[in-house]
């Protein structure tokens, strides 16, 4: 997990007018990808982590002008280059939010974690605060990858140093570390397609300040 020592909110900026340069978003895999959540028109989507805003267009369009999505991202300059990217896009809002340190109000039908997974301090006492604050009883969380594990874990191998990102584990392994905290999992995927699983609400998930 990361070191208290390394500024994932700083990495980010210092990347973000780069972030995009030369590369193309897969748009039938990102499809693919957000059709496991079955988000659907009027739905309350929060994308954590969003970043510069790939999967935006594609959120907007499936909630429609009767949903909302809300794009968070610890990284002010990553949001800044969203939100030029994305200025059109009526039913997105923006927030810089450290999902960690800070509370976000309000309810969702779907939160999406996509690609960011690894960078978190705590990853797992994040993913479960976000459930039972921010997730309807009947909703479900997206936490995907656009590379399957092998891939992405030699990525990060050579791009950080020891502690400073999450090393995914197997994905069964990773369902059952989620399920220990009581909350549900389905639709484990790692292959071609990338790595990730919906998570849902368990019997032991509670509505904090609802």
């Amino acid at each position: 997990m990361n070191t208290a020592g390394f500024d994932v909110s700083r990495y980010f900026d210092n990347l973000a007018s780069v972030w995009d340069n030369g590369t193309k978003p897969d748009q039938d895999r990102i499809k693919t990808i957000l059709s496991i959540a079955c988000i659907k028109e009027g739905d309350r989507v929060l994308d954590v982590g969003s970043g510069t805003g790939i999967l935006l267009p594609y959120l907007s369009w499936n909630v429609g002008v009767a949903g909302s999505v809300l794009a968070v991202d610890c990284s002010s300059g990553m949001l800044n280059v969203s939100q030029e990217k994305n200025s059109v896009l009526p039913n997105v809002s923006f927030r810089q939010v450290n999902v960690e340190t800070e509370s976000l109000p309000g309810h969702f039908d779907h939160i999406v974690m996509f690609n960011m997974f690894p960078h978190l301090r705590h990853p797992f006492t994040a993913l479960r605060k976000l459930v039972e604050r921010n997730l309807t009883a009947d909703g479900n969380l997206l936490l995907f990858h656009s590379m399957n594990r092998q891939e992405l874990n030699e990525m990060h191998s050579k791009r950080f140093g020891d502690g400073e990102y999450f090393e995914l584990p197997a994905i069964d392994r990773l369902a059952e570390r989620i399920r220990q905290d009581g909350m549900r999992t389905s639709n484990l995927v790692d292959d071609e397609l990338g790595y990730g699983l919906l998570v849902s609400r368990g019997a032991r998930c509670y509505t904090i300040g609802a």
